[in-house]
């Protein structure tokens, strides 16, 4: 799941503008999300179908990727353009 979703941000990051946070780290936070929302829609009552749970981590994750706070090289947080 990481080498797909590696390459997933990686394709993400070389048409945005460069951030300082390490693919390697975006990797691992989009897979970690992905899991965690995983076992969210296993154990809970909501009855979503494949579709949906992948369409929802989809938005959830491009919207994280696109609109979340990163720290720059000298480590202050601030918003990544959007």
């Amino acid at each position: 799941l990481l080498d797909l979703v590696r390459d997933d941000v990686k394709a993400l990051a070389s048409r945005e503008e460069t951030t300082s946070v390490p693919t390697e780290a975006l990797g691992h936070f989009v897979a970690g999300s992905f899991f965690g929302l995983l076992m969210w829609w296993l154990n809970g009552k909501m009855r979503l179908s494949v579709a949906e749970i992948n369409s929802l981590f989809r938005r959830l994750a491009l919207a994280a990727l696109k609109a979340g706070p990163v720290l720059d090289a000298g480590g202050s947080t601030h918003a990544a353009a959007g």
